[in-house]
């Protein structure tokens, strides 16, 4: 009998003692509603099939969710941010839109109802938005997904106009030559306040910043430009495909027609 007794606790002590099943299950994020509803929209040159929120300053971003896991939820990041990696301006006097929301969650199923207001004055232009839940096992669910917010100014809604007069033919050029773009930036207010930019393709398909110029007080309406350009010693050779943006003082933004240069 004592032999039984022996071997009945030594088993209860070897189950005791053995690890407990690590929780490998992902969260689950339900995504009920989104207000405004997401659009197909062409964000940085790509298409963004049902995945863009057009959404003004004046209005307020809603959404409704059912949070799940298997064991225990932990935390819901809310992230949202100006996408930079298209846009690589600021506006002289605007500041863009931020969200870092961390929400400490509990149980094992939440529904949350949230909503979050750009300021009046943010940047107009594109924003990144992303969810992402946590279990208390630090499974993720969300992390690789992002949404697109196209923020549009309800102080002014309409984009600047940009002509490209010169330049408007491929050419070859040595670097460190000097080229001129000659052209004419309107708008249906002052663009004091915003910015000209000229930027590049490289034959590698990256885009780069080439120079920049702040418009400042008295650009009026209408801003005719001749602008000169030195060629850096520093880019390799190859085909560059130049052109220029015109952003407004709220961040609307513009490109014009684009010039094929041949470095040699």
């Amino acid at each position: 009998m004592k032999r039984f007794a022996l071997f009945f606790l030594g088993l209860f002590f070897l189950q005791a003692c053995q690890p407990s099943e690590t929780d490998l299950n992902a969260p689950i994020l339900n995504i009920y509603s989104f207000s405004p509803n997401r659009v197909s929209d062409t964000i940085c040159g790509q298409l963004e099939p049902d995945n863009v929120i057009h959404l003004r300053t004046d209005d307020t971003l809603k959404m409704n969710l059912n949070l799940i896991d298997n064991e225990e939820l932990a935390q819901l990041k809310v992230d949202i941010h100006a996408n930079f990696d298209c846009h690589g301006h600021r506006s002289p006097t605007l500041e863009s839109w931020s969200v870092l929301d961390l929400i400490d969650l509990s149980g094992s199923e939440q529904n949350l109802e949230l909503f979050y207001v750009p300021p009046t004055d943010a940047w107009a232009g594109n924003y990144h938005f992303q969810l992402r839940l946590l279990d208390a096992a630090g499974n993720e669910t969300g992390g690789s997904t992002a949404y697109s917010i196209k923020l549009i100014s309800s102080q002014d809604s309409i984009a600047p106009e940009i002509r490209l007069n010169s330049p408007q033919s491929s050419l070859i050029a040595n670097r460190g030559s000097q080229i001129f773009f000659e052209g004419e930036a309107l708008d249906n207010m002052d663009l004091t306040g915003g910015k000209l930019e000229l930027r590049y393709e490289s034959p590698s398909g990256n885009i780069q910043l080439a120079q920049e110029l702040a418009l400042t007080t008295g650009s009026g309406t209408n801003y005719n430009f001749n602008w000169p350009y030195t060629i850096p010693n520093s880019l390799s050779t190859g085909n560059y495909r130049y052109f220029l943006r015109i952003i407004d003082a709220v961040g609307n933004t513009t490109e014009s027609s684009s010039v094929d240069i041949q470095l040699n």
